[in-house]
């Protein structure tokens, strides 16, 4: 198998992966919710979102579906980086490991700075 389907099959199951994980955990959060005697409060902070998951909440569950939804093209652009060191293709992990880098920095610097809510 030549590296560049290998590339491409890897990136396309962390794709699907994400989507399908996505829609899963966003499908059960809402019948959960449906269900729930009375709803929990909506999660606001990562901690209070993990709490929700571990209890089960529904809006937390949708949530952690929204999040890995977002998350999805980061991982994708890790995995491309992690297939790319795998085949020694230095050009493209250059490439892609500074585009993981901004995306990062983009995520980590508001917080740095004090800028994020």
């Amino acid at each position: 198998m030549s590296g560049e389907s290998s590339t491409r099959r890897i990136v396309g199951t962390v794709l699907a992966a994400g989507v399908y994980g996505s829609v899963l955990l966003m499908v059960i959060g809402a019948v959960v919710a449906a269900v729930a005697p009375s709803p929990a409060a909506l999660p606001r902070t990562p901690g209070e979102l993990l709490r929700g998951v571990a209890s089960g909440q529904g809006l937390a569950l949708m949530q952690l579906g929204v999040a890995l939804l977002i998350a999805t093209p980061v991982l994708r652009v890790l995995a491309s980086v992690l297939s790319f060191v795998r085949e020694h293709d230095w050009t493209y992990v250059i490439v892609t490991a500074t585009v993981l880098a901004l995306l990062l920095l983009s995520v980590v610097l508001p917080r740095l700075i004090g800028q994020a809510r």
